[in-house]
């Protein structure tokens, strides 16, 4: 029995209780025990205390003069003051009846001798426990003392041994050992324990009388709730019955039937829902006979079924009729009668059981007129409608009349006569694709919709769509197939033109980029592998050939090519158009890398033959990649890269995309991105400037400095200018960086102004693109205003280089800032195009040599280098001379000697920031000035 326990809603078991019982008596026992062992413990220490305090009495009961008579020949045993002690000592022994033998040693050259002895040692066997008493307490000069163990006391002796100090001498001169018998312990061990067994006896003894008291008392608790429970369910379930009998949504009725085998109506019982479905009252019902409600196109059948069950000839039964309802309607129910087979009743009872199935009925009846209004709609709906089996000829059990219009057929040909399998009908080509997609469908349960072609009565192939899905038993096994098929064979081809279109290149015929892209998706969505590569054939500068021979001529040159490549490829490759003047060769299932450069070979063999493609040139990039790899532009993108690394010098080569390739884009690709967050946010310390002095060379003081861009990326850290400024230039974001760079040299200028150095100049790199941009000059000027600042303050350097593109409008600019105040420096003179008139032309104030020729003055003697040249020229044009790169002393000291006005390099000083900059300035040259 449970019984609850607390709030909480746990309950304890009888099981639990007597567990909990148990483990109560067992620590009472336990805690008894404990008990005795502390009290035998404190009679031991109580025992213990009581010898010492005898032994040391008895010590100090022996005059010390004694000791002074001790001789090692014995003679002292004459001694008349040694007999006397000796006797006192046994007389003691005698008087006392506990005190066993009592020995006197005495301590002489370190070592104990035997001195007086009175009475004997009754237990040999414990002469060692006796020995080590002794030995303990005179190596240790302490009390020491042997009580045996529980069991043996009162069987053993006890010994103690106190040493015998001189005051005077604070040292010890004799040893008295004690032999006590331990009868008196024994018998004050054995009261305690008597006593406390019996004190805990009674205690136990106690707590299970009350135990079983309050066990008997919990029963007849427990006995007593069963009684209340049993009286409680009883009567909740007679209430479950009757709200169970009152509420049900079907109708039931309890029948008496009387010794005749007659229904007593007057007896019945029915609940509210069983007057719903009839529309009569109970009071009513027990007027009617149940033949009164019957339908008469029931009533016969009805009245045969109730005689057999009266009769015991059936157990029970179950029908569908109508029933004439009390407002005159007739309604559908179903009925179950079943007997109620009771004991204590005098007359058999039954049970019928009433549900309303009258909507049923009639949604049936909708259905039954539905059904034919499909039937009639199928009949004249385009394509084919059908129902086949789940089997491996999908064998056809109804087929609309529409399939005569689609296959030529007539329904009853794949029916009634079985002698058309549908499935013979799909051409070759699409017969495992269709049935494996159905399969697919089948098990994922789910529609399936297709387009493949059959082949129809008159030999005509014809391009249909089907659309299906299959159903399922109880059990999820496939029954049957039901869907529908339609001619979409003018469409479809149609569609395949326009598909054609797309996935072809118009001027050679050849696959497209796009069909490519599909090649790709379609072979890993089907799980092909194996080995893939790519060959990207690239004729360089087709433009001229257009240039040159017209666009017409261009494109035969191209159709001939690809002619050429369809027999190159004719095996395991397909060919795709990719461009104007790119070719992608897809191989799939080669051996080795070998085969590839074989194929490459053979490319570059067959285009080598042509003159007008020898002219311009070509580079193949070849790419292997996974089977999984699906993203075509990857692929194209990584063979363009290959393309462009291969050696430029050959009129054809070819070059294999590799790891050190794939390192290069991800870096650039992390380069811009990173510039991009930088041209269009507000990440200052990623793009920086640093500051190299410009050095007049006449006085070693500073002219001005160079602003130099610098770049630390949050992935790479620092990013050469060379590297990165390329990158800036190609995603044109050149010109939002420089406007960066522009601000922190205008920043500078202001700084150097309000530290006084105001007559020195800071100089800028602007790139082409910048300087080819209308809006440059007004650009440059409205930074100028916006700062406050002397344009004459700002130097613009352009490379010599950018005068190639546009000489005429470059130079028509740098005339409109010269005129708008600012200086104009050409930077890496002498590795550029510019001709000596040209450079008589130019609107610049600075001509600043490229350190190429710096570096040649420490290869060569002062004859074979031009640089003094370059000097005297640009002197001579009015032009002032920076020379840049100066490391070396022999270098400044040619430079002065052929008269160059200003210097840099790390000769003088590393390029530094804003701050070092400054301070080299109040260092080194206080009082800077300008040219």
């Amino acid at each position: 029995m449970n019984n609850r326990v607390g709030r909480t809603g746990a309950y304890i078991t009888k099981n639990t209780k007597y567990f909990l019982f148990t483990i109560s008596v067992i620590l009472i026992i336990l805690f008894g025990l404990l008990f005795c062992v502390n009290e035998i413990n404190t009679s031991v220490d109580e025992y213990t205390a009581q010898l010492k305090n005898i032994a040391h009495v008895l010590s100090a009961g022996i005059p010390l003069e004694v000791f002074d008579i001790y001789e090692e020949n014995d003679s002292f045993i004459a001694d008349p003051l040694y007999n006397e002690v000796v006797k006192s000592v046994e007389t003691y022994i005698s008087q006392t009846e506990s005190v066993r033998s009592i020995s006197v040693f005495i301590v002489a050259k370190e070592k104990l001798f035997h001195f007086i002895q009175a009475g004997i040692i009754k237990n040999p066997a414990l002469e060692g426990e006796y020995e080590k008493v002794i030995k303990f307490s005179f190596e240790q000069k302490t009390d020491a003392s042997y009580i045996p163990e529980l069991y043996n006391i009162g069987k053993n002796n006890a010994y103690i041994s106190v040493p015998i100090s001189n005051n005077e001498l604070k040292s010890m001169t004799s040893l008295l050992a004690l032999e006590m018998s331990t009868d008196l312990l024994h018998k004050q061990i054995m009261q305690h324990l008597f006593l406390t067994i019996f004190i805990f006896a009674l205690i136990i003894t106690i707590y299970i009388g009350m135990a079983i008291a309050l066990i008997k008392n919990r029963t007849l608790r427990d006995e007593k709730k069963k009684i209340w429970d049993s009286a409680k369910a009883l009567k909740e379930s007679e209430m479950l019955f009757r709200n169970i009998f009152e509420q049900a949504a079907i109708g039931i009725s309890i029948n008496t039937v009387n010794e005749n085998l007659v229904t007593d109506f007057n007896s019945i019982n029915v609940n509210t829902s069983y007057e719903r479905i009839t529309g009569y009252t109970k009071e009513q019902l027990m007027r009617l006979k149940w033949t009164e409600i019957t339908h008469d196109d029931f009533l016969h059948e009805e009245q045969k079924m109730m005689q057999d069950f009266l009769e015991g000839k059936i157990n029970d039964y179950k029908l569908e009729k109508k029933i004439l309802r009390a407002d005159g309607t007739v309604a559908w129910v179903s009925i179950i009668v079943s007997g109620l087979h009771l004991d204590d009743q005098e007359n058999q009872k039954y049970i019928c059981i009433v549900e309303d199935i009258d909507n049923r009925k009639k949604m049936e009846s909708s259905l039954i007129e539905s059904e034919k209004d499909k039937s009639i709609l199928i009949s004249n709906m385009p394509g084919m409608a059908y129902r086949s089996r789940y089997d491996k000829d999908w064998t056809m059990e109804f087929v609309s009349s529409g399939c005569l219009e689609l296959t030529g057929y007539s329904a009853d040909r794949f029916t009634y006569e079985n002698k058309i399998v549908f499935n013979q009908l799909i051409d070759s080509r699409y017969a495992e694709f269709v049935q494996k997609k159905w399969r697919q469908a089948v098990i994922n349960k789910t529609k399936c919709s297709i387009e493949y072609e059959i082949r129809s009565a008159s030999g005509q192939n014809k391009w249909v769509y089907e659309q299906g899905q299959a159903v399922y038993s109880e059990t999820g096994e496939p029954l049957y197939i039901e869907g529908l098929i339609i001619d979409i064979d003018k469409s479809k081809k149609q569609e395949l033109e326009l598909r054609f279109l797309i996935d072809h290149n118009p001027m050679t015929g050849l696959f497209s980029k796009s069909y490519f892209h599909f090649i790709l998706n379609r072979e890993v969505e089907d799980g092909i592998i194996g080995k893939k590569a790519v060959i990207l054939l690239n004729i360089r500068n087709f433009s001229l050939l257009n240039m040159t021979y017209g666009y017409t001529y261009a494109e035969e040159i191209i159709k001939e090519l690809s002619t050429q490549l369809r027999l190159i490829c004719a095996n395991n490759c397909q060919i795709f158009h990719i461009s104007i003047d790119r070719f992608v060769m897809y191989i799939k299932g080669y051996e080795d890398k070998q085969e590839l450069v074989s194929i490459c070979n053979r490319i570059t063999a067959m285009v080598y033959r042509k003159f007008i493609t020898r002219i311009v040139g070509g580079s193949m990039g070849v790419y292997e990649f996974d089977s999984y790899m699906a993203d075509g532009d990857i692929v194209i993108r990584n063979a363009s890269i290959a393309a462009e690394n291969t050696d430029t010098s050959q009129v054809f080569s070819f070059m294999f995309f590799n790891t050190d390739m794939e390192r290069k884009i991800i870096r650039k690709t992390i380069i811009e991105e990173e510039l991009a967050k930088i041209s269009y946010g507000d990440e200052k310390n990623r793009l920086f400037a640093m500051f190299q002095p410009i050095v007049r060379l006449s006085d070693d003081s500073i002219a001005g400095f160079e602003t130099l861009a610098r770049f630390n990326s949050e992935i790479l850290g620092n990013v050469p200018p060379n590297e990165f400024i390329p990158v800036a230039e190609e995603k044109q974001l050149i010109v939002a960086l420089s406007k960066k760079i522009i601000r922190h040299a205008l920043e500078f200028i202001i700084m150097l102004e309000k530290e006084g150095a105001d007559k020195l100049s800071v100089s800028v790199n602007i790139s082409a693109i910048q300087l080819l941009r209308e809006e440059f000059v007004g650009d440059v000027i409205d930074l100028v205003q916006e700062y406050s600042i002397n344009p004459d303050k700002l130097v613009l350097e352009i490379t010599e280089s950018i005068l190639a593109q546009n000489y005429s409008e470059i130079n028509d600019k740098l005339s409109l800032l010269q005129n708008a105040g600012f200086r104009i420096a050409i930077d890496d003179f002498g590795t550029g195009y510019s001709s000596l008139a040209r450079e008589s032309e130019l609107n610049v104030n600075y001509i600043k040599i490229d350190k190429y020729f710096i570096d040649k003055l420490l290869l060569y003697d002062e004859d074979q280098v031009v640089t003094s040249e370059i000097i005297s020229m640009s002197h001579k044009l009015g032009h002032y001379v920076v020379a840049e790169g100066i490391e070396h002393p022999c270098q400044k000291e040619y430079l002065m000697k052929y008269n160059c006005d200003f210097v840099q390099g790390y000769l003088f000083s590393k390029p530094l920031s804003m701050s070092d900059a400054i301070l080299l300035i109040k260092k080194n040259h206080p009082d800077a000035y300008t040219a």
